[in-house]
Protein backbone atom coordinates (compact mmCIF):
# COMPACT_ATOMS: atom_id res chain seq x y z
CA UNK A 1 0.00 0.00 0.00
CA UNK A 2 2.86 2.17 0.91
CA UNK A 3 4.12 2.24 -2.76
CA UNK A 4 0.73 3.50 -4.24
CA UNK A 5 0.84 6.26 -1.87
CA UNK A 6 3.96 7.20 -3.38
CA UNK A 7 2.40 7.40 -6.89
CA UNK A 8 0.00 9.49 -5.51
CA UNK A 9 -3.04 7.91 -7.07
CA UNK A 10 -5.07 5.14 -5.85
CA UNK A 11 -4.91 1.89 -8.23
CA UNK A 12 -2.71 1.37 -11.21
CA UNK A 13 -5.75 2.00 -13.59
CA UNK A 14 -6.15 5.48 -12.65
CA UNK A 15 -2.76 6.31 -12.92
CA UNK A 16 -2.52 4.56 -16.46
CA UNK A 17 -5.59 7.17 -17.66
CA UNK A 18 -4.15 10.13 -16.29
CA UNK A 19 -1.08 10.10 -17.41
CA UNK A 20 -0.82 7.73 -20.63
CA UNK A 21 -4.23 9.10 -22.65
CA UNK A 22 -6.05 11.44 -22.63
CA UNK A 23 -9.72 11.88 -23.44
CA UNK A 24 -9.29 12.30 -26.97
CA UNK A 25 -7.51 9.16 -27.41
CA UNK A 26 -9.67 6.80 -25.45
CA UNK A 27 -11.90 8.31 -28.09
CA UNK A 28 -10.31 7.28 -30.97
CA UNK A 29 -9.83 3.44 -29.56
CA UNK A 30 -12.33 1.34 -31.65
CA UNK A 31 -11.93 -1.19 -29.64
CA UNK A 32 -15.54 -3.22 -30.43
CA UNK A 33 -16.57 -5.80 -32.86
CA UNK A 34 -19.12 -4.94 -35.59
CA UNK A 35 -22.31 -7.15 -35.81
CA UNK A 36 -23.80 -8.34 -39.07
CA UNK A 37 -25.93 -5.07 -39.67
CA UNK A 38 -22.88 -2.88 -39.66
CA UNK A 39 -23.51 -1.80 -35.85
CA UNK A 40 -21.44 -2.20 -32.80
CA UNK A 41 -22.80 -4.57 -30.23
CA UNK A 42 -21.01 -4.79 -27.01
CA UNK A 43 -18.91 -8.29 -26.40
CA UNK A 44 -20.02 -10.05 -23.63
CA UNK A 45 -17.71 -10.79 -20.68
CA UNK A 46 -18.64 -13.10 -17.69
CA UNK A 47 -18.56 -12.27 -14.00
CA UNK A 48 -15.21 -13.67 -13.60
CA UNK A 49 -13.87 -12.05 -16.13
CA UNK A 50 -15.11 -8.14 -15.33
CA UNK A 51 -14.02 -9.25 -11.58
CA UNK A 52 -10.18 -9.84 -12.60
CA UNK A 53 -10.27 -6.69 -14.65
CA UNK A 54 -12.06 -4.79 -11.26
CA UNK A 55 -8.89 -6.90 -9.13
CA UNK A 56 -6.46 -5.42 -11.81
CA UNK A 57 -7.46 -2.12 -11.87
CA UNK A 58 -7.76 -2.11 -7.82
CA UNK A 59 -3.82 -3.24 -7.20
CA UNK A 60 -0.91 -1.69 -7.96
CA UNK A 61 0.56 -4.99 -10.08
CA UNK A 62 -1.07 -8.13 -11.95
CA UNK A 63 1.13 -10.40 -9.43
CA UNK A 64 -0.72 -8.01 -6.42
CA UNK A 65 -4.11 -8.50 -8.10
CA UNK A 66 -3.93 -12.04 -9.00
CA UNK A 67 -2.61 -12.79 -5.21
CA UNK A 68 -5.95 -10.83 -3.74
CA UNK A 69 -7.73 -13.07 -5.83
CA UNK A 70 -6.03 -16.30 -4.46
CA UNK A 71 -5.52 -17.36 -7.90
CA UNK A 72 -1.70 -17.72 -9.78
CA UNK A 73 -0.33 -14.97 -11.61
CA UNK A 74 -0.04 -17.02 -15.11
CA UNK A 75 -3.98 -17.48 -14.37
CA UNK A 76 -4.31 -14.38 -14.37
CA UNK A 77 -2.58 -13.22 -17.43
CA UNK A 78 -4.39 -16.08 -19.24
CA UNK A 79 -7.78 -14.75 -18.56
CA UNK A 80 -6.59 -11.22 -19.75
CA UNK A 81 -5.17 -12.55 -22.67
CA UNK A 82 -8.40 -14.14 -23.09
CA UNK A 83 -10.24 -11.03 -22.89
CA UNK A 84 -7.98 -9.58 -25.70
CA UNK A 85 -8.55 -11.99 -28.17
CA UNK A 86 -12.24 -11.60 -27.31
CA UNK A 87 -12.51 -8.16 -28.32
CA UNK A 88 -9.35 -8.33 -31.09
CA UNK A 89 -7.26 -5.49 -28.47
CA UNK A 90 -3.54 -5.61 -28.63
CA UNK A 91 -3.40 -4.09 -25.34
CA UNK A 92 -4.73 -5.31 -22.08
CA UNK A 93 -5.45 -1.25 -20.91
CA UNK A 94 -7.99 -1.62 -24.14
CA UNK A 95 -9.90 -4.41 -22.42
CA UNK A 96 -10.24 -2.19 -19.17
CA UNK A 97 -11.33 0.94 -21.42
CA UNK A 98 -13.84 -1.14 -23.38
CA UNK A 99 -15.51 -2.44 -20.36
CA UNK A 100 -15.63 1.09 -18.68
CA UNK A 101 -16.83 2.46 -22.23
CA UNK A 102 -19.94 -0.26 -22.11
CA UNK A 103 -20.75 0.33 -18.47
CA UNK A 104 -19.69 -3.39 -17.78
CA UNK A 105 -17.32 -2.41 -14.53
Amino acid sequence: MSRLKKVGCRNFMGQLERKLFDKKCLQKMNISKKGDAGQEQPVKFTERQKNIVRAWAAHATIADAAQAMGISEHTFQTHLRRMRKKIDASRSFEVYTYLKKYQQI
